[in-house]
């Protein structure tokens, strides 16, 4: 399941019910137990270490949101994290099932040390392997760069009138430019 392990100011849990029902901000506290759908919020002066799975730890940096769109009540499963802006470091040691993914890339970490840093407003994503080897693309690329220990790699995407502009491919899919 999704745990909180280490938390330094006060970030914040923004949870619905469901997709159609109201956010509801509350405090976050030590070693609580997260399912549902919801976001986590650090500001200027706070942080947060959440443990994933028995061998995945994601440490979210401070002026960073991550959606987690819906972690399952009864075993604690998810399939998918997004990074909504900011900075996180993934920690594993062993391949993940989670897609981690924000509105520039999608990725499927393997075991290793990773930041991910995305910047919306710019639109940029930053890729640091700091352990281990990962394969990187933009959202829906079809050639992954493959990051092995020590090597960065970013994209920056284009904005058009405050969105992201995507070129559309054959069966919807979406590459952003």
């Amino acid at each position: 399941g999704v745990h909180v392990v280490e938390m330094t100011g006060q970030p914040q849990i923004e949870r619905k019910n469901d997709e159609n029902s109201p956010k509801i901000v509350t405090p976050m506290t030590k070693n609580e137990v997260l399912r549902g759908i919801f976001n986590l919020k650090t500001d200027a002066k706070s942080g947060i270490v959440v443990q994933l799975q028995s061998k995945v730890i994601l440490k979210i940096y401070p002026d960073t949101e991550v959606e987690f769109p819906y972690v399952r009540w009864e075993t604690g499963d998810f399939d998918t994290l997004n990074l909504k802006r900011g900075r996180l470091r993934w920690q594993s040691e062993v391949a993940s099932p989670i897609i981690l993914k924000s509105d520039l890339f999608q990725v499927k970490p393997s075991a290793g040390v990773f930041t991910f840093d995305y910047r919306p407003e710019n639109p940029k994503i930053e890729v640091f392997a700091l352990e281990g080897e990962i394969p990187f693309s933009e959202m829906n690329g079809e050639e992954a760069v493959i990051l092995k220990a020590g090597e960065k790699v970013h994209f920056t995407g284009k904005l058009e009138d405050g969105e992201i502009a995507y070129d559309v491919l054959l069966k919807g899919r979406k590459i952003p430019q």
